[in-house]
C-alpha cells in the first residue's frame, strides 16, 4: 500500500549585521528569473503579499513538479516584490534549477516576523499554485533562513501531513509552533557555532524542544564533539570533515558548522547531501475519512492556533476573504486537528461579512464562531451567487453539509431566508433570529475529479435580500465509497504513478475479491487510512469475523508485475501474527479492520496489495 509518508509506507529583536547584509547584496538573484505570484486579499487589484515563483526550464505541465516554499529572513521584507529573491538564495535557485523544483517566496511586507496568520497565506497560495500549476502535492517543502526559520517551523507544525520535508537555517521557532506536531517529520536544522546575531543556542534548543516532545531524556549535550565518550557523540560524519557536528533521529538532523557567522545560508543551500534528503521525502495527504468532520468558519475573525471551548479545531477565515478569489481554506483539518487533502476555493465572491450581528446564546457554537458571517450580495440570485468549490473529495463519496446562519434581526420584516446549493439538492434555512437551527444536505456526491460546488443566495421569492453562511460542517458519509468492486475499479488508470481519484492510493494497488471481482459486491470495500505517526497502512473491510476470508499480503519494491512476493495468508479471526522482522499483520485492534505495521527503514520504497477472497 501507499505510504503517507516516506515514512510513507509505500503502501508515510532580531539584528541582522550591516555586514551581512552588504555582502548579501554583491550576488542577487535576478527577480527577473521569477514570475510574480501575488496574495491579493479581495481581489480588488491591490497586493497584500507579494510573492515570486520560479518555474523551472524543464517544467512543461506533463509531469508533476516538486514545489519549495521559501520563507525570507527579517532584512528582506517589505513591499517591492524583489528583496527576498536576492543573493541569499542564489545557491537555492541554482539547485532548483538542475534539481528540477518549484521555488516560492511571498514576501512579509510588514516587515515583521512570521506568524500563523502570514504562514497561513503563504500556504493559501501554495494550494492555489496545486490549481494553477502541475505540482506534486506529495512533494511540499518549506525552508527558512534567519527569522524566516519561524515561517518554516510554523508551516511545518501547522501543517503536519502536508509538508514533506524541512530544511531551517539560522532560524528560530517563533509563537506558532507545536513540537508535537513535528515529532518524526523531516526537518534538518542548520547553525553556525558563532553566529552572533541568533545564537546557536536557538537552533540547539529547538533540536532538545522536539526530541522532549518525543519523549527523549536526558536533553542533548552540546557540543557534540566535546566528549567522544558521550553517546551522541559526533566528528561530522558522514558530511563533515571539517569540525562541523551532526546528529540524527526519528526523522530529525542537526549540523552545527563551527564557523560562518549568521550568514551560512550560502553554504547551506550548496549541500547537495541536503537535496538529496529533502527531495527523496514525499507525503501523501490524507483525504477526509469515512465518519469524519472538517468545521468551516466564515466571517472575519480568524483563529488558527486553538480549539473551540468543545475541543474541535476549526478552519476559520479573516476580513476580506469573502472576495479573495482564491483558495479559502488550505489544506483543511477535521474537527480532531489532522490535516486532510480538501481545499475549498472562493469561486465568485459573496457581498459582504459580518462581525458581531449574529444570536449568541452559549448553545451550538462558541461566540467567535457564531456572530460573524459572509452575506451574499444583494438581491442575489442562484446566477451571481456566491460560490465555494470544494476539492480534495474522495471520487464518488457522499458528504453531509450542515449549515448554520444567524442574524439579530428579520431586516424589517423581509426576513434573512437563505438557500444552500449542490447541483440539484438545495435546503433553506431561516436566519433571523436564529440561535440553535441548522439546515443539512445529505448524500452530496463529489464528482470523477473529488469536487463540488456549492451556491449561497437569498431564498427565490422569500423576500430575503441576502443569502448567510456563519458555519458549516462537512462530513463524509460512512460506506459512502463505490458500491462493488466493478465501480471502484473504474475509477483508475493502469499508470502505477498515477492516482486518478485522489484517495492516496497508487492504482497498482489491487483487492482481488474471489476469483471473479467484479461478481462479489460488497457494503464496504477497503479505504485506507493512517492512524498514527508509524509507518502503518490499516484498510477498513467488511465481515472481518467471517471465517470464509482468506487474506493474502503481498509486497513489491520496484512495481514490476512480475516481483509481487507472498508475504502472508491468513484466515479471518486468526490471531495478529509477525511476518518478519519489522512487519505483522494485526486483526485485533479495532472492530472490522486489519492492519500492516511497518517499522523498518524508510528506504527502499515498498508497495502492498491486499487480497481478500471470499469462498
Amino acid at each position: 500500500m501507499i505510504s503517507t509518508r516516506f515514512y510513507s509506507l509505500s503502501v508515510r529583536i532580531f539584528r541582522f549585521s550591516l555586514f551581512i547584509l552588504a555582502v548579501s547584496s554583491l550576488k542577487a538573484a535576478d527577480p527577473n528569473e521569477f514570475l510574480e505570484y501575488n496574495y491579493d486579499v479581495g481581489s480588488d487589484g491591490s497586493v497584500e503579499t507579494p510573492g515570486r515563483l520560479f518555474v523551472p526550464d524543464s517544467y512543461d505541465g506533463s509531469a508533476a513538479f516538486p514545489l519549495v516554499l521559501f520563507f525570507h529572513g527579517f532584512g528582506e521584507g517589505g513591499e517591492n516584490n524583489t528583496s527576498q529573491v536576492n543573493g541569499n538564495i542564489d545557491n537555492l535557485l541554482s539547485n532548483a534549477k538542475s534539481w528540477g523544483f518549484f521555488i516560492y517566496a511571498p514576501q512579509n511586507n510588514y516587515q515583521v516576523s512570521w506568524n500563523p496568520t502570514s504562514v497561513t497565506d503563504a500556504m493559501r497560495m501554495v494550494a492555489s499554485l496545486l490549481e494553477d500549476y502541475n505540482i506534486d502535492p506529495s512533494r511540499i517543502y518549506v525552508t527558512g533562513l534567519s527569522n524566516g526559520g519561524q515561517g518554516a517551523y510554523t508551516a511545518a507544525s501547522l501543517y503536519d501531513g502536508i509538508i514533506a520535508a524541512s530544511t531551517v537555517i539560522n532560524g528560530s521557532p517563533g509563537p506558532g509552533v507545536f513540537y508535537d506536531r513535528l515529532v518524526g517529520d523531516p526537518i534538518w536544522i542548520y547553525h553556525a557555532r558563532n553566529d552572533s546575531s541568533t545564537s546557536v543556542g536557538t537552533s540547539r534548543n529547538m533540536t532538545r524542544d522536539i526530541r522532549a516532545a518525543d519523549g527523549n531524556k536526558p536533553a542533548l549535550q552540546f557540543p557534540l564533539d566535546d566528549d567522544v565518550n558521550y553517546e551522541y557523540y559526533s566528528d561530522g560524519s558522514p558530511y563533515y570533515t571539517d569540525g562541523s557536528t551532526f546528529y540524527e533521529e526519528n526523522g530529525l538532523r542537526y549540523s552545527e558548522y563551527p564557523t560562518g557567522g549568521h550568514g551560512i545560508w550560502s553554504r547551506a543551500y550548496n549541500e547537495s547531501p541536503m537535496y538529496d534528503w529533502l527531495l527523496n521525502h514525499t507525503i501523501n495527504p490524507d483525504p477526509l475519512q469515512e465518519g469524519e468532520t472538517i468545521l468551516l468558519d466564515f466571517g472575519s475573525r480568524e483563529f488558527l492556533q486553538e480549539a473551540d471551548s468543545s475541543g474541535r479545531w476549526w478552519n476559520s477565515t479573516k476580513g476580506w476573504l469573502e472576495k479573495t478569489l482564491e483558495v479559502t481554506f488550505p489544506f483543511a483539518t477535521t474537527d480532531t486537528g489532522r490535516r486532510t487533502k480538501v481545499m475549498v476555493r472562493l469561486l465568485d465572491a459573496f457581498g459582504s461579512r459580518n462581525h458581531n450581528e449574529g444570536i449568541y446564546t452559549g448553545g451550538l457554537f462558541d461566540e467567535a464562531i457564531a456572530r460573524d458571517s459572509w452575506l451574499s450580495s444583494r438581491d442575489a440570485t442562484e446566477s451571481n451567487a456566491g460560490a465555494l468549490l470544494f476539492s480534495g473529495l474522495a471520487p464518488g463519496a457522499s458528504y453531509t453539509l450542515t449549515f448554520f446562519a444567524s442574524y439579530n434581526n428579520d431586516d424589517q420584516g423581509r426576513g434573512r431566508m437563505s438557500r444552500y446549493k449542490v447541483d440539484d439538492q438545495f435546503v433553506d434555512l431561516e436566519a433571523a433570529n436564529n440561535a440553535n437551527n441548522v439546515a443539512a444536505l445529505e448524500n452530496v456526491v463529489a464528482d470523477e475529479n473529488g469536487r463540488f460546488v456549492l451556491k449561497v443566495f437569498p431564498t427565490p421569492n422569500s423576500g430575503s435580500r441576502y443569502g448567510q453562511l456563519n458555519a458549516m460542517t462537512l462530513q463524509r458519509e460512512v460506506n459512502s465509497g463505490p458500491a462493488n468492486y466493478t465501480e471502484w475499479a473504474n475509477g483508475f488508470s493502469t499508470a502505477p504513478s498515477e492516482d486518478e481519484n485522489a484517495d492516496g492510493i497508487q492504482n497498482i494497488l489491487a483487492y482481488a475479491l474471489g476469483a471473479e471481482p467484479d461478481e462479489h459486491a460488497h457494503e464496504r470495500l477497503p479505504t485506507l487510512t493512517k492512524s498514527n505517526a508509524n509507518d502503518d497502512m490499516q484498510l477498513n473491510l467488511p465481515a472481518l469475523s467471517r471465517p470464509d476470508i482468506t487474506y493474502r499480503i503481498l509486497s513489491n519494491e520496484t512495481l514490476d508485475p512480475e516481483q509481487w512476493t507472498l508475504l502472508a495468508e491468513k484466515s479471518a479471526g486468526a490471531p495478529s501474527f509477525t511476518i518478519e522482522t519489522g512487519i505483522s499483520i494485526q486483526t485485533d485492534t479495532e472492530a472490522d479492520s486489519i492492519k500492516i505495521v511497518d517499522t523498518r527503514p524508510l528506504t527502499p520504497r515498498r508497495f502492498y496489495v491486499l487480497e481478500v477472497e471470499a469462498q
